[in-house]
């Protein structure tokens, strides 16, 4: 049976529920229980899952599904649904109808991980991890997959460190993404974890500034909160009209999720966040005497990913994207839980995958490479157009990356503006112990988003925050 967009009714649902459930059935019937892997052999398992599935989707074209694990189920069925079985298959989004994919099981070395890149007017890429069913329920007179529900099955994990079952859904940078999903219209301006638990679904803000619509009225949701929304028995097209608060969020509920397979990954948030009251300095480090990567005006929102262990600096991170230190007696906090403590900044999410960190240069007469991240420093190298580099850090100040051979060894600094890259920039680690531009440079211009070579989303290094 093929299900069609608008068609969606209560026997749409149970049908939905049936489908879930005899798919659990033969779970259960065809597959023994996984023994427990050792910790480490299972996390290593895990990684090379992740690292196998973004080499063939982490770049995919965007208006279509890209199955980077186990082969999924598909409606409808039949050559579409055959499709999508291959590790690396494109299939155009709005052909499909719904979509199934399996839980991770690591003694097998599978499980569902897909990309799903809505096109125009969404431009959102939505990140399945496991067990996740999703419906297209749009009308017909809007765009396929504006309107979908969600449902992810129950954890069955065989190694500790095994994601939850979960969808993440992430906006285009700078793109304010709208979609409704389980009947709760959202809009999307960084990323949100989705999860279905019991008779509920629980959206989780892990970057940037969303909201969500309950019962006609706006509702704000900042990194590092959450929204639990109620759903009668079977059916998750309507929110019950019940009182819905936004909480910090629980940590529990996003553990282990592999960021890392996001377009741009995302730190982890803690529960809550805070704000800056007046002008405070963001440091590379935990103490008055580390370098100040900028100044922060007051007002501004901060993500909290960590503190050091005497609990007297939070490690942050600000709308532009960069991360650092402030001390905490500045700021403002709002319910603020933080479980993640340590002394020295941790490096931020990469993706996984030889896609981290490659790029080649695009500039006909050559491109300098510099001592250090500014045009006025030294020339010490030129590479040729065409060269491929990898990329292992960027600048504090301006829009350069530090670059290596591909034999690792470090050649210096150049303009990210020459180079095309699939690589997420943003992520690369900021390295701070770079001097700073000689007198009289300017800050450059905010990094812009490299050629033809791919998609990347590099990080918006600008004058100021």
């Amino acid at each position: 049976m093929v299900y069609k967009r608008g068609l969606y009714t209560l026997i749409g649902v149970g049908i939905l529920a049936l489908w879930i459930a005899s798919s659990a059935a033969q779970d259960t019937n065809n597959a023994p229980a996984p023994e427990e892997a050792p910790p480490l052999a299972c996390e290593l398992t895990l990684e090379g899952l992740w690292a196998l599935s973004s080499d063939a989707c982490a770049t995919g074209p965007i208006g279509f599904i890209c199955n980077g694990g186990s082969a999924p189920q598909a409606r409808p069925s039949g050559p579409v649904a055959n499709s999508l079985a291959p590790v690396g298959a494109l299939v155009e989004t709005n052909v499909v109808d719904a979509v199934q994919t399996s839980p991770i099981i690591t003694q097998v070395v599978g499980g569902g991980v897909m990309w799903f890149r809505w096109g125009d007017p969404h431009y959102l890429t939505g990140v399945i991890v496991g067990e996740v069913v999703m419906f297209d329920v749009t009308t017909d007179d809007l765009a396929p997959w504006t309107n979908i529900v969600v449902q992810t099955g129950m954890d069955r994990p065989d190694c500790p460190v095994t994601p939850h079952n979960t969808l993440v859904l992430e906006s285009q940078p700078n793109l304010l993404s709208r979609v409704t999903v389980n009947g709760v219209p959202l809009q999307i301006a960084g990323a949100l974890a989705v999860r279905t638990i019991g008779e509920t679904t629980v959206f989780v803000a892990l970057s940037g500034r969303n909201a969500l619509t309950l019962q006609g009225l706006e509702l704000p949701l900042w990194t590092g909160q959450q929204v639990i929304v109620s759903y009668p028995p079977g059916d998750f097209t309507q929110p019950l009209p019940s009182l819905t608060d936004v909480t910090p969020l629980d940590p529990l509920i996003i553990e282990h999720l592999p960021v890392g397979l996001l377009d741009q990954p995302v730190w982890l948030p803690q529960p809550g966040y805070a704000s800056t009251e007046g002008i405070v300095n963001l440091r590379s480090e935990p103490s008055l005497q580390s370098a100040i990567i900028g100044q922060v005006p007051p007002g501004e929102l901060l993500t909290v990913m960590g503190a050091n262990t005497a609990g007297d600096w939070l490690h942050v991170s600000v709308g532009s994207g960069y991360s650092g230190w402030m001390f905490a007696e500045l700021l403002n906090v709002n319910q603020l839980s933080v479980t993640a403590n340590y002394e020295a900044t941790p490096q931020p999410p990469q993706r996984f995958g030889e896609l981290n960190a490659v790029a080649r240069v695009r500039a006909p007469a050559g491109l300098n490479v510099r001592e250090n991240p500014d045009v006025n420093f030294p020339a010490v190298n030129v590479l040729a157009n065409g060269d491929q580099v990898n990329m292992i850090a960027r600048s504090p100040y301006s829009p350069w990356v530090k670059v290596t051979d591909s034999s690792g060894n470090t050649l210096g600094w150049v303009a990210i503006v020459a180079l095309d890259t699939r690589s997420n920039v943003g992520a690369l680690p900021v390295d701070n112990s770079v001097p700073p531009p000689p007198a009289g440079s300017a800050p450059g211009p905010p990094t812009p988003v490299p050629g033809t070579f791919g998609n990347a989303f590099p990080d918006p290094n600008g004058p100021s925050f």
